[in-house]
């Protein structure tokens, strides 16, 4: 007799890709107002999505799978947990004991906490948002992949106490992508790495590695991790490594205030902690330490700010509140009446009496008009912003964007085959000591500059550019649209 679970769990561990594709589609369901739907539904949008939609080897989507699927977003996402009807299953207590196994709920709550840490900019400022973004499907980005990736190779360098280097060449698997261990990671981390240790040893301290820390003391379900802490009789430091490239200020951070409210419940036992400095290191930046001390009386004041911006968002009409900070990460920016009213006000947008779009001239705008536009600039470009994503996304689901469409978006030249590329190079005149620096392979870009033109010409054999996904383009563009032949096979007649 065949054991549906055990397939089912097989299944799971070899394509965790479905569960990521039920659990987004499902939100995207729920956000159109839905309070139950078919998981037969999701099904066939995944084997779309599956077998149309994306590329690579074929699997069979077996619909016995259903019923697991469904009960397993139910359980790990306790607030739609009569989205799915399903009937009774056999051996259903199996699967609730392999769920607990693997899902247990505190790390549920750390993961899937509305009141993360990481968006305490955004709902402090504007309790609605949680409301607004609750239904949204978590998203992520390549560059948010890598800062995991890059955190990944610091926390291990820190546990075995070796270096960046150590990992050189290393691949990395995050969020379904791939990252190698390169130069500048190495020289990132290592950066971080050194700031750490340096501190340790002047304060003599333990580090404490990816503390994990629960604040339900200030407010519920409030989770976070902090990268590394130290604790010395009176004095607590926290680091949280930054791999993006966009600047993250230290001073008034409420993410590393957080950590430090954290870190304090955690390990403050009987030490009486005075000093708190919250360092982040941002090595992608010009200025890539940043450090900010404050008192612990500072820190119980912001803990009661957090708890009461924390108890105003569980308010069914919490008001929405646009602004800079808390709009630049919110996914429901673009649908956001509050945002568009803001955008309409600094970008002095008028209307005529016909209903007609009115721009002010550039050339009778003053001083004062100018400095405040300058000011919201940033602003206003985020909204543009948020407009383009959501026209790609549009797109990729499918629908027409009038005047735009899709193609391939190519990456960074990249070595076919590393082992075959070193052989080559070697047979134009490179050593090791060339190729390698300080153990991983040199891109081609950066090969390219240590050859003449001739050379490099020779070395382009070796190299592809990999497409690294999609991107929108005017109609006219001359590059072919993405998925253009499927789309017309199911045109309309």
């Amino acid at each position: 007799m065949r054991d549906i679970f055990l397939e089912f769990v097989r299944f799971n561990k070899q394509n965790p890709e479905i569960y990521a594709a039920v659990e987004k589609f499902t939100r995207e369901v729920i956000h159109t107002g839905r309070v139950r739907y078919s998981v037969n539904a999701i099904f066939e949008r995944i084997r779309w999505h599956t077998e149309i939609e994306t590329r690579g080897e074929d699997f069979k989507l077996n619909n016995n799978y259903r019923a697991c699927y469904a009960r397993m977003f139910m359980y790990r996402n306790s607030r739609h947990g009569e989205f799915f009807k399903v009937r009774d299953m056999r051996g259903e207590w199996r699967l609730l004991k392999w769920l607990k196994k693997n899902y247990p709920k505190e790390n549920d709550m750390a993961q899937h906490s509305d009141l993360g840490p990481s968006a305490t900019s955004r709902w402090m400022n504007c309790p609605g948002s949680i409301n607004a973004c609750k239904d949204y499907p978590r998203e992520t980005n390549v560059y948010a992949a890598q800062g995991t990736a890059a955190h990944e190779v610091g926390e291990k360098c820190l546990k075995k106490g070796v270096d960046a280097s150590d990992w050189a060449g290393e691949v990395m698997e995050v969020e379904g992508m791939t990252f190698t261990v390169d130069r500048e990671m190495i020289a990132g981390v290592q950066l971080y790495l050194d700031v750490v240790r340096n501190d340790a040893e002047k304060m003599k301290a333990k580090i404490h590695v990816e503390k994990r820390f629960d604040l339900s003391k200030v407010y519920p379900n409030i989770f976070g991790t902090a990268d590394a802490v130290l604790i010395k009789d009176k004095l607590l430091k926290v680091y949280d490594l930054k791999y993006g490239r966009g600047v993250v200020e230290v001073r008034e951070n409420s993410q590393a205030l957080c950590y430090a409210i954290g870190a304090l419940l955690l390990l403050d036992k009987h030490r009486e902690v005075e000093e708190i400095e919250m360092i982040i290191v941002q090595p992608r930046v010009t200025n890539p330490v940043k450090r900010w001390t404050v008192t612990r009386k500072y820190i119980n004041k912001f803990a009661k700010e957090l708890r009461a911006a924390a108890i105003a968002t569980e308010a069914p009409d919490a008001p929405r509140i646009a602004g800079e900070k808390q709009c630049q990460w919110c996914q429901h920016k673009p649908h956001c009446p509050e945002v568009k009213a803001l955008v309409m006000e600094k970008a002095m947008i008028d209307f005529d009496d016909d209903g007609d779009m009115i721009l002010p001239d550039v050339e009778d705008l003053g001083s004062n008009s100018i400095a405040e536009l300058m000011k919201w600039l940033p602003f206003l470009q985020s909204y543009m912003k948020s407009i383009e994503s959501r026209a790609l996304h549009m797109l990729e689901a499918g629908n027409k964007v009038e005047g735009f469409k899709l193609i391939d978006k190519v990456g960074r030249r990249a070595w076919e085959d590393e082992a075959k590329a070193v052989r080559g190079l070697k047979k134009l005149g490179l050593d090791e000591e060339d190729i390698f620096h300080p153990a991983a392979m040199l891109s081609p870009s950066q090969m390219g500059k240590l050859l003449t033109k001739e050379l490099r010409d020779d070395m382009d054999e070796f190299v592809v550019k990999k497409v690294s996904g999609t991107k929108m383009v005017p109609e006219n563009d001359p590059a072919p649209e993405v998925g253009a032949g499927i789309v017309s096979d199911f045109a309309d007649d």
